[in-house]
């Protein structure tokens, strides 16, 4: 009896036979990935040495350096690739009215000054309170030797006059007083305005490189507007994954060294210390960054390079 292969099979055959191809495969590389894994860790543990491959080297810090005023831009004093210390004016933005609003506090702080200093009030008042005083202890001195010497009338007046003097007097050591008051109020008004007159100018943060000019002179520019950007160029970081099996065994401040494979770099191996560990591990391949940090005085490393970084144990 003749056998007939069914058509409709045949498709299902070889898919089958796939999938079971796919799957051996797929197998046969998860156990040599588990396998590496475990040889590279046991490799490791036995030598006393981590080594994270291929770390990424880059900037540590970067600073956008704003306007903290609005204004037209005057002075502009980088230009991109320029090495600045920290404290250098970079730009300033036009300050007419601002240094003039701070010379108007000057002169009115000079003023309150003066009429703090100044005592001829108080002493005036003080001399009319002890003269109207006297005049009025005469008057009733007299009396009591030889009554009614003094109207009634004039020792009322005298009297008049002593409160009059008394409460003068008064008035010119609260004047004072207030002078005083007045003269720390101006000097503040004095700092106000030097502080607004500063806020004109933009001036490096940190020492470093710049590597962005936003702005040009005579553009307008707005408060907390980006003119330009400085990086950190004598301090870099170099960040790479590590297993977390193996993080477990380093800590924050533990010496690594850096080795370059690049030709031209000027050093080869360089000192650095571990800076940060992340907390949180990829949930996939159970890696978790580790960074580190060097000085760059004299390698002279350009960010975006690669490099191997080694932790002796």
């Amino acid at each position: 009896m003749p056998h007939y292969e069914s058509n409709f099979c045949r498709p299902f055959s070889a898919l089958g036979i796939s999938c079971l191809v796919g799957c051996l495969l797929l197998t046969s590389e998860c156990s040599l990935a588990q396998t590496f894994s475990q040889t590279v860790a046991a490799s490791s543990q036995n030598s006393g040495t981590i080594r994270i491959q291929s770390a990424l080297v880059s900037i540590a810090e970067s600073v956008d350096v704003p306007a903290e005023q609005s204004g037209v831009l005057v002075e502009l004093n980088v230009e991109a690739g320029q090495t600045v210390d920290a404290g250098t004016l970079v730009a300033r933005v036009k300050d007419d009215t601002l240094a003039l609003k701070l010379d108007h506090a000057r002169l009115e702080h000079e003023l309150a000054k003066m009429a703090a200093e100044s005592r001829v009030d108080l002493l005036y008042s003080q001399k009319s309170y002890d003269v109207a005083v006297s005049d009025l202890r005469r008057s009733e001195s007299a009396n009591t030797r030889v009554p009614n010497s003094v109207t009634v009338s004039k020792l009322e007046k005298q009297g008049l006059e002593r409160d009059r003097a008394e409460l003068k007097l008064e008035q010119a050591q609260r004047d004072l007083k207030m002078a005083a008051y007045r003269t720390r109020l101006t000097s503040s008004n004095i700092q106000m305005a030097q502080s607004e007159l500063a806020k004109t100018k933009m001036n490096a943060p940190m020492s470093g490189l710049v590597v962005d000019v936003k702005k040009r002179v005579g553009e307008w520019v707005e408060a907390s507007e980006v003119v330009c950007t400085v990086v950190r160029t004598d301090r870099l970081w170099i960040q790479g994954l590590l297993p977390a099996q193996q993080a477990v065994r380093i800590s924050v401040g533990d010496p690594v060294e850096i080795q370059f494979s690049q030709d031209w770099v000027q050093l080869k191996k360089v000192p650095g210390k571990i800076v940060y560990i992340s907390p949180e591990a990829n949930a996939v391949n159970g890696m978790l960054q580790v960074r580190a940090q060097f000085a760059n005085d004299q390698t002279k490393v350009p960010t975006g390079l690669k490099a191997d970084i080694v932790i002796h144990r």
